[in-house]
């Protein structure tokens, strides 16, 4: 017994280690989107809040340029409206490159058989986010919704929900729980069958 909860503590050490090493904050909400012409997205973390940014032109994607199963988002750096909010320190999008962000969107490829067609599907999103001489990094995942406007996919809609948490973590852990809560009935019992006593 005492094995096996060893084995599954350091199985959930390795995992919870691997969490630690993750220093990307995630995405807790909020929408973007981009179509032929503008771009727009309002999205915020635990440390950090992108607000009201807007700017003209959007990414104009073909069918075989969306299929590919990812796109770049760019945030402000000297265009658009809004502000970039990290940490308490807040900036103007429009004020300059040091202030805004890229995002990777990644989805299933070849989502789209034609451009007559609308799709939803899950994402998941890596990027990062500069103000002045600070960086960053932010991950999130959502569904993405397109739909197309003559040749182009038009737009792509990005909505932001909140992943749940590891199913892997939560199983190993309530593992632990039943191999303590067994350990401790097997000592108690040895206790009360040594303390019994004899005929």
């Amino acid at each position: 017994m005492k094995k096996i909860i060893a084995i599954i503590l350091a199985g959930v050490g390795i995992l919870l280690a691997g969490a630690a090493e993750t220093l990307a904050v995630p995405v807790e909400g909020g929408i973007i989107e981009s179509t032929s012409f503008t771009r727009a997205a309002t999205f915020s973390g635990a440390t950090f809040e992108v607000s009201n940014f807007g700017v003209g032109g959007g990414a104009f994607l073909g069918l075989g340029g969306f299929n590919t199963g990812t796109f770049d988002f760019s945030i402000g750096n000297g265009s658009g409206s809004g502000t970039l909010r990290i940490g308490s320190v807040t900036c103007v999008l429009m004020s300059g490159p040091g202030c805004g962000g890229t995002l990777t969107f990644i989805y299933p490829a070849n989502l789209l058989p034609d451009v007559t067609s609308t799709a939803d599907a899950p994402f998941t999103m890596t990027g990062h986010l500069t103000l002045g001489s600070t960086t960053l990094a932010i991950e999130g995942s959502g569904i993405v919704h397109v739909g197309p406007t003559g040749s182009a996919i038009d737009p792509i809609r990005a909505r932001f929900v909140v992943a749940e948490p590891s199913t892997v973590v939560l199983v190993l852990s309530g593992l632990v729980a039943v191999g303590l809560s067994r350990s401790r009935g097997g000592k108690r019992a040895g206790r009360s069958r040594s303390t019994a006593a004899p005929d």
